[in-house]
Formats: C-alpha cells, sequence, structure tokens
C-alpha cells in the first residue's frame, strides 16, 4: 500500500469580490494544514484549482455549479454541498493522480 499524500488546494491571489479578510482567511488556513502536515511528517502536494479542474474536466470559469454537478455525479451516494463540493473533488483528484493500490 502507498503511503497516503495530501492535496492542498493552492489559496488564490486576489480574486474580484473577495475582500482582504476572506484572503488573509484561506491564507492562514493553508499555513495552519501546512504546519499540521509538516509536524506529523505527512506527505503533501501543492495543487492549483486550474489543475484539479482542467484534470477532472470541470472547469468552473467563476460558476460554483459546475464542481457541485461533478461532485454529485462521482459522488451519487453522499450529500453533496457546495460547502464540500471542492473538498471532494481535490480528493479524487489526488486518487487518481497520486493513484492507491487499495
Amino acid at each position: 500500500m502507498k503511503p497516503a499524500i495530501v492535496c492542498l488546494e493552492n489559496p488564490p491571489g486576489y480574486m474580484p469580490g473577495n475582500g482582504k479578510q476572506s484572503i488573509k482567511s484561506l491564507f492562514r488556513n493553508y499555513g495552519v494544514w501546512q504546519g499540521i502536515l509538516e509536524t506529523l511528517e505527512i506527505e503533501y502536494v501543492n495543487v492549483t484549482p486550474q489543475t484539479w479542474q482542467r484534470d477532472l474536466g470541470c472547469q468552473t470559469k467563476g460558476d460554483k455549479k459546475v464542481t457541485h454537478r461533478a461532485a454529485t455525479k462521482l459522488f451519487p451516494n453522499i450529500k453533496v454541498t457546495h460547502a464540500v463540493a471542492d473538498a471532494l473533488l481535490i480528493a479524487e483528484y489526488a486518487r487518481v493522480v497520486y493513484g492507491s493500490e487499495t
């Protein structure tokens, strides 16, 4: 069995419509997760939204409904909300790209 790997989504830089506090929060949370993974010596890779969306064929171009639909199709037994759709798809990206023997 391969060791676990985590995909962290790179926080975006400036995004129209997002205030300073929103960007600050994204980077703070990203740093917290990096610290946790480093401390636990869990391998992780950074991935951009453009990369995982392109590779899974669900480029949003700003429309969150695209990722919601893709996650609902891939995970029909899970109640997918907009809050978890990206996380599910990033996990699927990690499975597809980095694979698993199980």
